[in-house]
């Protein structure tokens, strides 16, 4: 597999954690597999999509309601 350079990200967040705060994104992120880095990357990336989804128009089904579906007795 070829080497992939990271993307840029010229921007940096510096934010202080308590012990026990750093522990629990450390823990997540592991569970995850990751860094916490990438970890953050992720949660911020799917809570921003989750927005964004909300804002979208609810889809219904097409031309108002759907057509009546009538059940008929076998013929004896």
């Amino acid at each position: 597999m070829g080497y992939h350079m990271p993307p840029d990200r010229p921007n940096q967040l510096k934010i202080r954690v308590s012990d026990e705060e750093h522990q629990m994104v450390s823990d997540l992120a592991e569970r995850q597999g990751q860094t916490i880095a990438d970890y953050l990357r992720l949660l911020i990336r799917r809570e921003y999509a989750e927005i964004a989804l909300a804002h979208l128009p609810k889809v219904g089904p097409p031309h108002g309601t759907p057509p009546r579906i009538v059940k008929r007795k076998p013929k004896k």
